[in-house]
């Protein structure tokens, strides 16, 4: 996943931050603020699974899904935890489960396609060897 401009969301909130209290874009602000906090959060997840910090990255992932639970880039992040989670510790029904429910989500994104092809695969090949 591409590293986050932090200097692009501290504009970003700054420029949300102008139109809290306008009742009229009220909606819109709300849908923008969970955005920027869920983009925030993934970058933070990944980074916490690139250093070997699964668990952690997994409490956030799942933090943010639940703000935004067709997020493609927090599904595709959250999965590949998930896997990574799965060869460290061995397969879990509960954890395939929430991996094919993520993986669902990000099919047919052609930006992702191939992450989603590698973890599908990999996913793939925990329940052809349960």
């Amino acid at each position: 996943s591409e590293g986050i401009d932090d200097g692009l969301l501290k504009k970003t909130r700054i420029c949300l931050d102008k139109t809290m209290g306008n009742k009229e874009l009220q909606p819109r602000y709300e849908k923008l603020k969970t955005t920027y906090s869920n983009t925030k959060t993934n970058s933070k997840g990944v980074e916490l699974l690139e250093y070997g910090h699964i668990d952690e990255a997994i409490e956030l992932f799942e933090q943010a899904l639940k703000r935004g639970p067709n997020d493609q880039n927090l599904n595709i992040n959250c999965a590949q935890a998930y896997i990574k989670k799965i060869k460290r510790d061995g397969i879990d029904e509960a954890l395939l489960e929430k991996t094919r429910i993520c993986l669902d989500k990000t099919r047919g994104n052609d930006e992702l396609l191939p992450h989603y092809r590698r973890l599908r695969t990999t996913y793939q090949g925990f329940i052809d060897n349960e």
